[in-house]
C-alpha cells in the first residue's frame, strides 16, 4: 500500500479501466469513477469490492472546462481514459485546476501548444502512457540506449503492435473484434501516415498504405500480419534520439486481408468524411456493380457481410464514416464471445552495426499477451490498463516530477516500469543474432 492515499479521479469505465483501477485501489488510494454510463462505472466499483465513488458525466461538443471544476475539486490526480476527441478539454480543466494527468492518448499538435500552460500551472501531463503508445516507447529508449552505450550505430528501427482476437476467434471477414474505442478503429484508417524510409522522410494517405500494405510473420502463428504505419514516425526519431537512423518506422499489425476490406470501404464511399447521400451500396449486388467485381467474389461478400442484418436510417444525416462507426458495433461478430480470447502481439525490431568491427545485429523483443476469457481482463486492458495505472501511482508518489508533458522516452522512466510490468505477468522475448561478420 502507498505511504500516502491520494483522491484519483478516472474519467472514462470502458473496456480497459478495470485493471487500471485494480491496480490503484490495491494501493489504498480513494477512486472517483465517472462515465456517462454511471451503472457502468458502479458496476466497475463494484467489481473492486464497492469502494469509491461513481458519478455521471456526459461530455458532448459544447462541454467547457469549467463544468469539468466540480469533478476536479477533490482529485489530487486525474487519469483520463475518454476517447481522444476530449484530450484538450480535460487537459483546460486540469489546468485551470491545477491537478496533474496521466492518459494513453498520443500527444498532438494541439496538447503540444498547451505546454506553457501546463508549466505556469505546475502540473505534469503524463501521456502516451499505455500499449501502443507506451510499452513501445519504453522497450524502443532500452535498446537504443544499449546499443549507443555499447558504440552501436543504428540503421533501422521497426515497432509494431496490435490487439487482435486470438487466431481461433477470428471468425469473421475482417478477422478482428473490439478491445478498444470502435470510433478509434475507424479512424485510424482514415490517417496518413509519414516514416523514414532509406533516409527520405516520405507522407503516405491512407488509401496507398492500405493497397498493398508489406507483411511479416511471428512464431506462433499461422496467419501472416499485415503492416500499418502509424501515424508520424518522425518525430520519435528526436525523442528517440537516434539521427543516424536510415529507416524508422512504428506501425499497426493486422490480420491479412484486412486493408482489401478497408480499401474497399473506401472506394464504395463509406470512409468519406463529408459526403451526404441517401443510399451507398450495401448489398452484395451493389457492392460488386461499383466495383465492377462479381457477387461471389469474396471481398465483395465480405463487405456485404458488414451491413447485413445492420438496421440502417431511411434517410442518412451523418457523414458515411460517422455511420460506419454506428454501424460495426452492431455486429455480435465484431464483439467477443463467452470464452473467446484477445492477443497483444508487439515487435520491436533494431538492426545496427559496430563501426569498430564492422559486425551488424539485428535485435528483437516481442510480447504475445493473452486475455482471459469468460469475465477476465483482456489483453488489451492488462497492457494499457496496468501501464498507465504504473504512471499514475508514480506521479501519485512525487517519482515523476516537473512540469508540462512528459512522455515515456527515457531510460529512467523505462527502468522504472517494466519491472512492475514483469509483476503484472507483462513479459518479453528477446533475441540477438549477427547478421554481418
Amino acid at each position: 500500500m502507498t505511504s500516502k492515499r491520494k483522491n484519483i479521479l478516472v474519467l472514462g469505465a470502458g473496456r480497459v479501466s478495470l485493471t487500471l483501477l485494480e491496480h490503484l485501489y490495491g494501493l489504498g488510494h480513494r477512486l472517483t469513477v465517472a462515465d456517462a454510463d454511471l451503472e457502468q462505472a458502479q458496476q466497475r466499483l463494484a467489481q473492486l469490492g464497492g469502494e469509491g465513488e461513481a458519478v455521471q458525466i456526459l461530455l458532448t461538443a459544447t462541454t467547457t472546462p469549467a463544468s469539468l471544476a466540480p469533478f476536479l475539486h477533490e482529485a489530487d490526480l486525474v487519469v483520463n481514459l475518454l476517447p481522444p476527441q476530449f484530450d484538450e478539454l480535460v487537459i483546460q480543466a486540469c489546468i485551470e485546476g491545477g491537478v496533474s494527468v496521466v492518459s494513453a492518448s498520443y500527444v498532438t499538435p494541439e496538447i503540444q501548444a498547451m505546454e506553457p500552460a501546463m508549466v505556469e500551472a505546475g502540473i505534469i501531463y503524463l501521456a502516451e502512457m499505455g500499449l501502443d503508445p507506451g510499452i513501445d516507447h519504453l522497450l524502443a529508449v532500452k535498446m537504443i540506449t544499449a546499443t549507443h552505450v555499447a558504440g552501436g550505430q543504428i540503421d533501422k528501427f521497426a515497432s509494431y503492435c496490435g490487439g487482435l482476437p486470438a487466431p481461433e476467434a477470428a471468425d469473421n471477414p475482417l478477422q478482428y473484434k473490439f478491445t478498444w474505442s470502435p470510433r478509434g478503429v475507424v479512424q485510424a484508417t482514415c490517417r496518413p501516415a509519414r516514416y523514414r524510409q532509406e533516409g527520405v522522410d516520405t507522407e503516405f494517405e491512407a488509401e496507398v498504405l492500405y493497397g498493398k500494405p508489406p507483411t511479416i510473420t511471428l512464431a506462433g502463428y499461422d496467419i501472416p500480419f499485415e503492416i500499418y504505419p502509424n501515424r508520424d514516425s518522425v518525430p520519435y526519431i528526436q525523442r528517440y534520439d537516434v539521427p543516424e537512423v536510415k529507416h524508422f518506422i512504428r506501425g499497426t499489425l493486422r490480420y491479412d486481408g484486412w486493408g482489401s476490406l478497408w480499401n474497399g470501404l473506401r472506394q464504395l464511399g463509406w470512409l468519406d468524411k463529408t459526403m451526404q447521400v441517401d443510399k451507398l451500396p450495401t448489398t452484395a449486388v451493389e457492392i460488386g456493380a461499383v466495383l465492377d467485381r462479381p457477387t461471389s467474389d469474396p471481398l465483395v461478400q465480405g463487405l456485404a457481410w458488414i451491413f447485413a442484418d445492420v438496421v440502417l436510417p431511411e434517410s442518412q444525416v451523418i457523414a458515411p464514416v460517422d455511420l460506419l462507426t454506428d454501424i460495426l458495433p452492431q455486429k455480435e461478430a465484431l464483439n467477443f464471445r463467452s470464452g473467446e480470447e484477445d492477443v497483444v502481439v508487439m515487435l520491436n525490431e533494431l538492426i545496427y552495426h559496430m563501426p569498430a568491427s564492422g559486425e551488424a545485429y539485428r535485435w528483437t523483443i516481442t510480447m504475445d499477451a493473452r486475455g482471459v476469457p469468460n469475465g477476465g481482463n483482456s489483453a488489451m486492458a492488462q497492457t494499457t490498463g496496468y501501464t498507465a495505472a504504473i504512471g499514475a501511482e508514480l506521479l501519485a508518489e512525487g517519482v515523476i516530477n516537473g512540469r508540462g508533458i512528459v512522455v515515456p522516452t527515457s531510460l529512467a522512466l523505462a527502468d522504472l516500469v517494466l519491472p512492475k510490468l514483469a509483476e503484472k505477468g507483462i513479459t518479453f522475448n528477446e533475441t540477438k543474432e549477427l547478421i554481418k561478420e
